[in-house]
């Protein structure tokens, strides 16, 4: 499948390696996770083994799309995928659903606690549409300024605690540092994808929004 080549600043950093910002392309990534001919609208993921990198990006090439049914064949087989609104993760209260929940959530018309808003408090209360529009694909992720390998980009005053709670995890963060210059940064958006190997396999266990917070 052809894919556009999107233009980026690309994060690095591995475990034991200094922090480097190189240019880079989406496809360039894709490609070396050998997953250059893959049909996205395909209900099957690719059958050539992926690197977390390649996965994340085909986690929010289908959450753009939103294709669903596609996306379920990523979610991790026994630990299902939580959705967490915010930077903060919370283990007990943030949604978990499972491969075959995932398939059917956008046609999903229940209306779901969430979580609770950052300032006021209030409950979150949203279907998923909704909830996909305000927390998930607020901005195109599939574009970022920023790509963040196992690195926190979008910092505020919420404490982000992604490494204790996923601590078996890889995560990949899609960043804009901002989107109206006169918020000087105050408006940052993140997009964080969550990923843990199962027989060699990479899955997403977690899809983190974040944001500048009161």
């Amino acid at each position: 499948m052809k894919r556009k080549i999107i233009s980026l600043l690309f994060v690095l950093l591995l475990m034991g390696c200094n922090v480097t910002v190189t240019t880079t392309t989406l496809t360039e990534i894709t490609t070396s996770s050998a997953d250059t001919n893959v049909n996205r609208k395909s209900l099957n993921r690719p059958t050539q083994p992926m690197t977390y990198l390649g996965t994340s990006i085909s986690v929010v090439e289908l959450l753009k799309s939103k294709d669903f049914a596609s996306l379920s064949q990523y979610v991790h087989p026994t630990k299902g995928v939580r959705f967490s609104p915010f930077s903060h993760i919370n283990l007990d209260k943030d949604l978990v659903f499972n491969s075959d929940d995932v398939a059917l959530l956008f046609d999903n018309n229940k209306v779901y606690t969430w979580g609770e808003y950052s300032g006021s408090g209030a409950p979150i209360e949203l279907t998923f549409v909704d909830y996909y529009n305000d927390f998930i694909y607020d901005l195109d992720f599939s574009n970022p300024n920023l790509i963040g390998n196992n690195i926190i980009l979008g910092k505020g005053n919420m404490n982000n605690n992604i490494k204790e709670a996923y601590p078996n995890s890889q995560f990949v963060e899609f960043h804009f540092p901002g989107i109206d210059p006169e918020a000087q940064g105050m408006d940052w958006r993140s997009l964080r994808i969550v990923l843990e190997k199962l027989n060699n396999t990479w899955y997403v266990v977690g899809v983190v929004h974040d944001e500048w917070t009161i």
